[in-house]
């Protein structure tokens, strides 16, 4: 038995002994591989170039169009309608009837004002040459020049208030509306407006801004003017003004804004517009996306790439508004600042960088 045992421990040592030989004289497949540890492996990021810019860039704001010129008429005399000579959508001449008032009073009181005035002057030509004769007092000449004065401002007044009788357009233009109730027939009240006449060889939008806004804004500013009626890319304009103080009825600084517009295209006065004001006042500062931008304690820092090494820089931020962060020191122009995989490497890790363009910035500022 023992015999036996010890010969099946035998042929097992035998087995063992060549299948350890035959392992020794293969390849270790570790030892022999090419990878080198010392080596390390590069983290795909995407970078921007940083450039200056403005933080703001557009300004967006609403208001009405208006005519360059927009005019109430309003009849400065009282009485009865005799005709109303416009519509609406009617281009006038400044000058042109836009109605007319019962005149028979006006016309004879003129006429009566005019002889007096023609009599005055005929008494007052006569003292003057007796006075001149020596027989007339110089309180009679004196009394006769009164005379005549009075009497020509009296003949003054009654053609001024002949020509009131006929209610007349201020301006070239476009009757925007007319008074219903100035019809022919019904009276009128000196004061009354019959219509307004707007002048459209020019339009204006007079929109509020900000307090922040007023100081990216000035005059010069481009602007797109985006009416409701006309979808597309806007009509070109130009701020005009801006005011120096707050309104109290809208609690904003109003910014004026002149543009034409082509003859092919219809615009009204009242319609609403979405308006675009590039800032023209804000200074051009060195801008990143907020993104690249993380924190350790209290200090603010980002990666950059270069020569294909991730290089930890120190910053001092600014304002922010939107993606974008002003950077006022630690940073170079045209610097290639890593925007996404940040949390994958460390300073000076490899990285294979892709460069993306900057997003094209408008910002809706803030009252």
């Amino acid at each position: 038995m023992k015999t036996a045992t010890a010969g099946i421990l035998s042929i097992f040592s035998l087995v063992m002994l060549v299948i350890v030989s035959g392992c020794s004289g293969k390849e270790d497949s570790i030892s022999s591989a090419t990878w080198d540890s010392s080596e390390e492996l590069s983290s795909a990021v995407e970078a921007v170039k940083v450039e200056e810019g403005r933080l703001y860039g557009t300004v967006i704001t609403a208001g009405r169009i208006r005519g360059i010129n927009e005019a109430l008429v309003v009849s400065e005399a009282r009485g009865i309608v005799q005709s109303f000579d416009v519509v609406p959508g009617q281009k006038v001449k400044k000058g042109d009837k836009i109605a007319g008032l019962d005149d028979t009073i006006s016309r004879l009181t003129a006429e009566q004002a005019k002889a007096s005035w023609e009599n005055a002057r005929l008494d007052l030509d006569a003292i003057s040459s007796l006075h001149e004769k020596g027989n007339a007092s110089r309180t009679d000449l004196l009394r006769a020049r009164s005379a005549e004065s009075g009497a020509r401002a009296a003949w003054e007044q009654a053609v001024k208030d002949l020509k009131d009788r006929t209610i007349s357009s201020p301006l070239d233009g476009v009757v925007a509306w007319t008074d219903p109730d100035s019809s022919a027939g019904n009276y009128l009240t000196a004061g009354t407006a019959v219509a307004q006449v707007v002048d459209t060889s020019a339009y204006s939008i007079y929109a509020d801004l900000g307090e922040r806004q007023t100081n990216l804004v000035g005059p010069g500013a481009a602007v797109r003017i985006y009416p409701g009626n006309l979808p597309g890319e806007g009509l070109p304009g130009t701020v005009s003004a801006v005011a120096s103080g707050i309104r109290d009825d809208s609690g904003g600084y109003q910014a004026v804004i002149t543009f034409s517009v082509p003859e092919d295209l219809t615009l009204k006065s009242g319609m609403a517009a979405r308006v675009e004001i590039e800032t023209n006042l804000e200074p051009s500062r060195l801008l990143v996306p907020a993104s690249a931008l993380m924190n350790s304690g209290s200090a603010s820092y980002l990666y950059v790439a270069e020569k294909g090494r991730a290089v930890r820089r120190t910053v001092s931020p600014g304002e922010s508004m939107g993606d974008f962060v002003v950077i006022f020191r630690g940073l170079e122009p045209g610097s290639l600042v890593i925007i996404s995989g940040t949390r994958r490497i460390s300073d000076g890790s490899p990285v294979d960088v892709t460069v993306v363009e900057r997003g094209a910035k408008v910002v809706d500022g803030d009252r």
